[in-house]
């Protein structure tokens, strides 16, 4: 194959994102907060739905596909 100039990417941070007080610590936290808080909210959400048999018919079809596969995925592989 023809092989490309790889010119060196260069990250430009807007001033908004550049860490004015050293080390990152307390944006982190606190963006692991946000992130904990969407997450938790958004798995109890997911289950309630796959509680009350909300769950669209292809995501059903789905499911049901990688299950039987993985049932006779196991049955062969404790074969031996």
């Amino acid at each position: 194959g023809k092989k490309r100039d790889k010119k060196k990417k260069k990250v430009q941070f807007a001033e908004n994102v550049k860490e004015t007080n050293g080390n990152g610590e307390e944006y982190r936290k606190e963006q692991r907060k946000k992130i904990m808080a969407e997450a938790a909210g958004a798995r109890s959400a997911e289950v309630d739905r796959f509680c009350r048999n909300e769950m669209p018919p292809n995501r059903i079809a789905l499911f049901n596909g990688i299950l039987r596969d993985r049932v006779r995925f196991h049955r062969m592989e404790s074969s031996y």
